[in-house]
């Protein structure tokens, strides 16, 4: 009975995040570290620095429901060469990603155009000196801008919001669930009016050893 019980708990909470199964498509030789889905009530960047080990099972380190991180993030970064984040759509399929050295880095300074290998964003990313890529940009995180232009005018490839009750400086940022993944395939787009920006229902990190 408590089984079924916590079927359709899981099953209306999927249903009213719009995540669908859920389940990613994991990256060949690569790890998965760490995942997280939207409207899980976590702030990603403190699940990402705290060194908490292990949370999660490995079964949730695939499915929809539950968040994910692997001890060896804060444990074993020194043996990592890249580094892999990726944007997931409801049905686990890509929508954008981007791979960095992970040499000489570690979890808080991996984040970095430097750093940065081959991303989905191709040569207009690569070629581009952003206004910003930080890893946390007060209450953005794995933020990567293009340009600011005021609310109604920021170009941005990607960003993850999550500021608990308080309301985001701009509302493109409010009215979804925390945390919000908005991502672009492929160019920069307009946060506030660009129907191509998508809210990616599952983010997730990998590393290669």
């Amino acid at each position: 009975m408590y089984k079924i019980l916590f079927l359709i708990v899981a099953i209306a909470i999927k249903s009213s995040l719009g995540c669908g199964e859920g389940n990613i498509n994991t990256e060949p030789d690569y790890q998965l570290v760490f995942k997280v889905w939207s409207g899980s009530n976590v702030n990603p960047y403190d699940l990402w620095m705290n060194n908490t080990g292990t949370v999660g099972t490995s079964s949730e380190s695939i499915t929809a429901l539950g968040n994910y991180k692997d001890g060896i993030v804060d444990i074993g970064w020194s043996t990592a060469k890249k580094v892999r984040i990726v944007f997931y759509d409801h049905e686990g399929w890509e929508i954008s990603h981007a791979v960095f050295n992970a040499v000489g880095s570690t979890k808080s300074d991996f984040f970095t155009k430097a750093n940065l290998l081959q991303s989905s964003w191709g040569g207009e990313l690569k070629n581009s000196i952003p206004n910003e890529f930080e890893l946390k940009a007060t209450t953005r995180y794995w933020y990567i801008n293009k340009s600011f232009g005021g609310c109604e005018g920021d170009i941005t490839w990607n960003q993850v919001v999550y500021e608990g009750s308080s309301p985001g400086a701009c509302a493109y940022e409010n009215n979804h669930p925390r945390p919000t993944f908005l991502t672009t395939r492929g160019v920069a787009e307009n946060l506030h009016t660009s129907s191509y920006v998508e809210k990616a229902c599952i983010f997730a990190t990998y590393l290669q050893f």
